[in-house]
């Protein structure tokens, strides 16, 4: 009998061994299937203004300046970018390179999640979707702070539901850790303090339970408000929070709501949007359990951005990217049970058609983003959401180029001017400049004390070497005084311009003649 038990214990171990190293090496390999396709042109696209201002401040930490980015609501975030740049002489590469980083701490925490609310298969298939969708392709690459937050956004969920389903006495305290993180990552991130909440509420079986889970995660909200608290009373994130966030509205929420549906019908793709939509009607109606509802919860935290932001940018709710990979993977394997009973019939040859061209349409989507040449035409899917009517970056590279040529050809060097409202050009290019090609910026206004200094300081700068203006277009920053400034009083000739194939955004260098 003794021998009998033995052996079945055993063959259970082995069986969990065998189990553990097919989930390793399924993970491993979505993993390298991962990095191949967020590390591959990771700079193809043109750098945009946060991603400079970011990089920016990861160079002012290096030097010594601890908290550059704390006004901004975003410490943490850019201090857990900078060492990736200190060993890095490429700026660029390397902090994209820190957000394809957190994105596989995401991949994990999507497959942990779906291990422990469901399944091991339901948890690498929400693994599965956030590799291939376009949604974490696109803003893995390119979303900074984002790419952190969402990171954090996906532990704090897991150690969330760890804390409600299990008695770890270590659950609550990383639940402290990562949801503060989250907070000091991006002030946003108070947003988060809900997710224990409606574990809670949602998972909990009784009253009772629900009491005593209360007492284990307050800590974890006491210390959230208080950082968030402390925050904003010093400033950290609030001037962003209030130039970007509105008073509810009927018009507000329909504009923003359009706004997501569209990211989503791109980002997704359309089939998956479908095929989540029947998900959500699917779960609420006929399949109404704590655990589905859980996730629908979660995907429901984009509400405040609906409400009351006034600018709304996908990036902004990348955490929901989670959330939405668990509800497909659940409905995936539920139709999949669905398909195995049914024998084939015409019901089961509809879901395998459509999630075959679910992953077919993403497949597509991901190569149209891999394989753009830098100065090649933006895809409809970028057009939408990266560029939105400003300047996205397109020729900063090839304008750093030529301008160091220029100087390298100029004994005595170069001046470099531009207009100060241009902060695109204030910010990306000096990471593409060396630090002796210095890019001075010219006041704009209407006081005559301020046109006769500008005309005095290119005066001077023409006298010492030769000079150059660089414009940007599309600009609606003050276009009067450019045009007088440039027009009255400058005589300029154009020596070199880039435009993007479809002519929408252009960088020109003038070099200044005489003032008059």
């Amino acid at each position: 009998m003794q021998v009998s038990i033995t052996k079945s214990a055993g063959r259970v171990r082995a069986q969990s061994n065998s189990s553990y190293r097919k989930q390793l090496i399924w993970l491993s390999i979505l993993i390298i299937v991962y990095l191949a396709s967020r590390t591959y042109n990771l700079t193809g696209l043109p750098i945009y203004q946060d991603e400079a201002l970011h990089i920016q401040r990861a160079i002012k930490i290096l030097n010594g300046n601890i908290f550059a980015g704390a006004q901004q609501g975003k410490w943490l975030g850019v201090v857990l970018m900078a060492p990736f740049i200190g060993w890095s002489t490429d700026l660029l590469w390397a902090a994209r390179l820190s957000s394809v980083i957190y994105g596989i701490g995401t991949l994990l925490a999507c497959y942990r999640i779906g291990l422990t609310l469901y399944r091991v298969e339901i948890g690498l298939l929400a693994a599965v979707f956030y590799v291939f969708m376009p949604y974490g392709l696109f803003f893995n690459r390119v979303a900074l702070i984002d790419g952190a937050t969402t990171f954090l956004a996906g532990w704090i969920i897991y150690f969330a539901i760890k804390t409600v389903r299990s008695s770890s006495i270590y659950a609550p305290f990383w639940l402290t850790i990562t949801l503060s993180a989250g907070i000091l990552t991006k002030l946003t991130g108070i947003i988060f303090i809900a997710i224990p909440i409606l574990a809670i509420f949602l998972l909990s079986s009784s009253t009772q339970n629900k009491f005593s889970l209360f007492k284990k995660v307050t800590p974890a909200i006491i210390i959230g408000l208080t950082i968030s608290c402390l925050a904003f009373y010093y400033g950290w994130g609030r001037q962003e929070v209030i130039t970007k966030t509105a008073f509810p509205s009927p018009s507000l929420l329909f504009r923003n709501l359009t706004s997501i549906l569209t990211w989503f019908w791109y980002l997704l793709t359309p089939p998956l949007v479908i095929l989540l939509a029947f998900t959500l009607i699917h779960f609420i109606f006929y399949r109404r359990t704590s655990r589905n509802g859980f996730l629908i919860a979660l995907l429901m935290l984009i509400f405040p951005y609906l409400l009351i932001s006034d600018e709304l940018y996908p990036r902004y709710i990348l955490f929901s990217i989670i959330p939405a990979c668990l509800l497909l993977a659940v409905e995936v394997w539920y139709l999949s049970q669905y398909i195995r009973k049914s024998r084939f019939e015409f019901t089961s040859l509809v879901s395998i058609a459509g999630i075959t061209l679910s992953f077919m349409w993403m497949t597509q989507n991901d190569l149209s983003l891999l394989n753009r040449p830098a100065n090649t035409p933006l895809p409809t899917i970028m057009k939408i959401v990266y560029v939105q009517s400003t300047l996205s970056g397109y020729g900063i590279r090839e304008l750093s180029t030529f301008l160091i040529d220029l100087a390298e050809n100029e004994p005595d060097g170069v001046n470099l001017f531009r207009f100060e409202c241009w902060d695109q050009l204030k910010f990306s290019l000096p990471l593409y400049l060396p630090s002796s090609l210095s890019l001075v910026a010219l006041p704009l206004s209407d006081d005559f004390k301020v046109k006769k200094q500008i005309h005095q300081t290119l005066t001077n700068a023409i006298s010492q070497r030769r000079t150059f203006l660089l414009y940007m277009f599309p600009s609606d920053c003050y276009p009067d005084q450019i045009t007088e400034i440039t027009h009255q009083f400058i005589n300029a000739q154009k020596i070199w311009s880039i435009a993007n194939p479809d002519g929408e955004q252009k960088l020109e260098v003038w070099e200044i003649k005489s003032v008059r």
